[in-house]
């Protein structure tokens, strides 16, 4: 029915909120170590403005002037098409502002899951003979997921081997083992 199909909705956009929350939290922590460990503060600048529209949106969501603002913007935009279903899963993503419980364990769960993504491109990357520590990973890892977050190409094709080629050459790693990394992946 209509009433559930807000709450399935919501379900689904908080699971990706919390999944790109936790992506940015790591994200942010291998940024300053980067700057601090080889000197690349291009890369925790880079990070600072898509982190900060990603903290905006619970922020929209879940704050009291968030809460009106996002209202506001709603009535005023009566014309558009399926904005009733779209108040209807702005309440139901308010309601999960009251399950703070699950909505930690959830968050811990995104966080355990960007992790093993981590050493899943670690374990790959031994197995290939490319030289890619534990510690550059972390760094590394989370802006290329940013990165395939880009409506740009299908699947990523293309921006996930370029930003490997990009970023694990900033860290001296030949391109040649980036991109069979990349494309190891994907299989």
């Amino acid at each position: 029915g209509t009433s559930r199909a807000a709450q399935a909705a919501s379900t689904v956009l908080v699971d990706r909120l919390l999944g790109v929350l936790a992506l940015g939290i790591i994200a942010a922590l291998g940024g300053v170590w980067a700057a601090l460990r080889w000197n690349m503060w291009d890369v925790l600048f880079a990070l600072v403005l898509p982190l900060a529209a990603i903290l905006a949106v619970p922020w929209l969501l879940w704050s009291s002037p968030g809460r009106r603002l996002l209202s506001l913007i709603l009535r005023r935009l009566r014309w558009l098409p399926g904005r009733r279903f779209a108040e209807r899963l702005h309440a139901a993503v308010r309601s999960f502002r009251r399950a703070r419980g699950p909505l930690l364990i959830a968050s811990g769960c995104s966080v355990l899951i960007q992790i093993n993504r981590v050493f899943f491109f670690v374990a790959l990357a031994y197995g290939l003979g490319v030289p890619l520590r534990v510690a550059d990973a972390f760094v590394l890892v989370p802006p290329i997921w940013f990165i395939l977050m880009l409506p740009i190409t299908i699947a990523g094709l293309g921006l996930q081997e370029g930003a490997f080629v990009l970023l694990l050459g900033r860290v001296g790693v030949d391109p040649a083992g980036p991109f069979a990394l990349s494309v190891a992946s994907r299989i």
